[in-house]
């Protein structure tokens, strides 16, 4: 239930897969300001902060000598209590992070949409510059063929 990952004045513990608990030494270098801003009495000394209304808010504090069975339990009972504010605190930051994603997607697919409207509109063009230069070539010959009869009845003597 609780991972550890530590360097010399902090470590780091994962709790129920999806809470993070951070250990300080009192001789971290921002120790002191974070210590004001807690306002802790007595050591040792824990604070859950948990985001609500995008705000990190001290949801419990634990102060004192505390059994591990006794700590595990009350952390629980916190966690259990803040569910509803963690849960939509991580539906949130989904939320926001498919956004992005969702934009990108549609924005590819009106891309896709407007490249094959262009495509299209390209080939009506094509086709009908094709039409247009076929009722040219008609309408040349047909042109020619009454300038050939025009030229032979001239050239046809009258009698």
């Amino acid at each position: 239930m609780l991972y550890k990952q530590s360097s010399k004045k902090t470590s780091i513990f994962r709790f129920r897969n999806n809470s993070l608990i951070l250990e300080k030494s009192v001789t971290s270098w921002n120790f002191f300001s974070e210590s004001r801003a807690l306002k802790e009495n007595t050591y040792p000394f824990l604070a859950l902060i948990v985001l609500r209304q995008n705000r990190m808010t001290v949801a419990a504090r634990i102060e004192g000598p505390i059994g591990p069975g006794e700590l595990i339990e009350k952390l629980e009972r916190i966690l259990q209590d803040n569910e509803a504010s963690l849960i939509a605190a991580r539906a949130e930051r989904e939320e926001r992070d498919f956004t992005p994603t969702l934009r990108r997607e549609q924005d590819a697919a009106i891309l896709n949409s407007l490249k094959a409207d262009q495509e299209k509109e390209r080939k009506r063009r094509e086709e009908q510059d094709k039409i247009d230069q076929e009722k040219q070539r008609l309408v040349d010959e047909e042109k020619k063929r009454k300038e050939m009869i025009q030229m032979e009845s001239r050239s046809t003597p009258t009698s």
